[in-house]
C-alpha cells in the first residue's frame, strides 16, 4: 500500500516541479516585459526581440499586452490620485507665432517657408492624461522618401541580396535639403505588411485590405486600401503598408473599434494604450500628418489623425523605443562626424540621439527634404 502511494507520488510530484518551473519562467518574463521597458526602453525593446526569437511573437505579445496594461492602470491611479497630467514637452521651445488656430510654425524653414507645423490634442476622455503629438507637413514644398532598415522588413525568401545601408545618404546630409525623418512600420513578424522600395525590390508582397502608403512616378502620394485604392501599376514606384486605415474618407474604420490581433499585427492588443504612431493625408492631397503620444489605443490614434485634418490614416510602428520623429539642424561641433544633428520632437520620446537616422538603423524610416526651385 505504502509502496503503491509512494510510485504515484512520483509523477505528481514531477509535474509539480515542471508547473513551478514554467510559473517562474513566465513570471521572469513578466517581470522582464513590465519592469525592464520603464526604467529602460532600449534594454526592454531589445529583450522583447530577443524572446520573439526563442518563444516566437504570440507568447511575447501577451506578455506585452500586460505589461502595458499594469503601466496604464498606475497612470490611471496617479491621474485620479492628484489630478496632475504630464504635458507634451516640445525639444525645441519654438516661439514662431500660431500660423493657424493650434497650429505652430517650427524646425527648419527652407527657402525662408515654413514647412512643419506642429499642436498637440488629447484624443481620450477616459484617458486625460493622454495626449497626441501632431506634425502637419507642407507636401508642395518637400519631398518624402522612404528606406528599409538593415534588417527590417524582413525579405520575403527568394529576393535577391541588396544595398540596405539603413542610413539618410551621405549625400543628402550634406546638400542643405534634409528637414525630418520619422519611423516607419512593423517589423516583417508582426504582420507581414508589404513594402516595396523605390528601387522596386520587393521585401513583403502587398497584403489585400491593408492601409497602404503608395509613392508614383509623378511624386504624387496617396494613402489608402490595397486592392480598392491602390493596386499594382506601371506608375507605382514604392509603398509600405501596415494595419487596415485607420481612417478611410474622414470616418473611423470599424477595424478600429474591433479587437483583433489578426488584423492590427502579431503585438499588444488595439484597446492597449500605449506610444503609438500613425500618419494621415489631407483630403486635397496638400497636408502629410504624423501623430504619436504616449498612452494612445488604436481608436484614440485614429481620432487625434481625424481632429487634425485627415482623410486617410493608417498605423505606423508603435511602443516608446520604436516611435520617433526628428528634425535636423546643422551640427553644432565642427568636428562633427556628420553635416546635421537631429532634435527629436518631443523630450518624452526615449532613445533619440543627435544621430537619429543618420548612422544605421536597423528599421524602414521615412525622411523629408526641401523640394528646389
Amino acid at each position: 500500500m505504502d509502496h503503491h502511494h509512494e510510485v504515484n507520488s512520483k509523477p505528481r510530484r514531477r509535474w509539480l516541479r515542471v508547473a513551478l518551473l514554467t510559473g517562474a519562467v513566465a513570471l521572469s518574463l513578466l517581470i522582464a516585459l513590465v519592469v525592464i521597458p520603464t526604467v529602460s526602453p532600449s534594454t526592454g525593446a531589445a529583450i522583447a526581440d530577443d524572446l520573439r526569437s526563442i518563444v516566437g511573437p504570440e507568447p511575447v505579445a501577451v506578455l506585452e499586452s500586460i505589461s502595458v496594461r499594469l503601466q496604464d492602470t498606475l497612470k490611471q491611479i496617479g491621474y485620479q490620485a492628484n489630478g496632475k497630467t504630464a504635458p507634451v514637452i516640445w525639444s525645441d521651445p519654438s516661439s514662431a507665432p500660431l500660423v493657424e488656430a493650434g497650429w505652430q510654425a517650427f524646425g527648419p524653414t527652407p527657402h525662408n517657408q515654413p514647412v512643419l507645423e506642429r499642436t498637440s490634442l488629447k484624443p481620450d476622455p477616459s484617458r486625460p492624461y493622454a495626449e497626441a503629438a501632431l506634425v502637419r507637413i507642407d507636401l508642395s514644398q518637400v519631398e518624402l522618401h522612404m528606406l528599409p532598415g538593415v534588417s527590417e522588413p524582413e525579405a520575403v525568401a527568394g529576393v535577391p541580396p541588396f544595398p540596405r545601408p539603413g542610413r539618410i545618404p551621405a549625400e543628402v546630409q550634406a546638400s542643405g535639403q534634409l528637414l525630418a525623418a520619422f519611423n516607419g512600420g512593423f517589423k516583417a513578424v508582426n504582420g507581414h505588411y508589404g513594402m516595396m522600395t523605390d528601387q522596386g525590390v520587393v521585401l513583403q508582397p502587398p497584403l489585400d485590405g491593408i492601409a497602404t502608403l503608395a509613392f508614383y512616378r509623378d511624386g504624387q502620394l496617396r494613402l489608402g486600401e490595397w486592392g480598392r485604392d491602390i493596386t499594382a501599376s506601371a506608375d507605382l514606384v514604392a509603398y509600405r503598408q501596415n494595419c487596415p486605415l485607420l481612417l478611410d474618407a474622414g470616418q473611423i474604420t470599424p477595424s478600429v473599434l474591433q479587437d483583433s490581433q489578426r488584423d492590427w499585427g502579431t503585438t499588444i492588443q488595439n484597446v492597449d494604450a500605449t506610444w503609438r504612431s500613425g500618419l494621415g493625408l489631407s483630403r486635397d492631397g496638400h497636408w502629410l500628418i504624423y501623430a504619436a503620444g504616449d498612452s494612445l489605443t488604436v481608436e484614440s490614434l485614429a481620432r487625434a489623425l481625424q481632429l487634425a485634418g485627415a482623410d486617410f490614416a493608417m498605423q505606423l510602428d508603435i511602443n516608446s523605443l520604436y516611435t520617433r520623429f526628428v528634425t535636423y539642424r546643422p551640427a553644432g561641433v565642427k568636428t562633427s562626424k556628420y553635416p546635421v544633428e537631429s532634435q527629436k520632437l518631443l523630450d518624452q520620446m526615449p532613445g533619440l540621439e543627435q544621430t537619429a537616422f543618420l548612422s544605421p538603423y536597423d528599421r524602414d524610416f521615412f525622411y523629408i527634404t526641401a523640394r528646389g526651385r
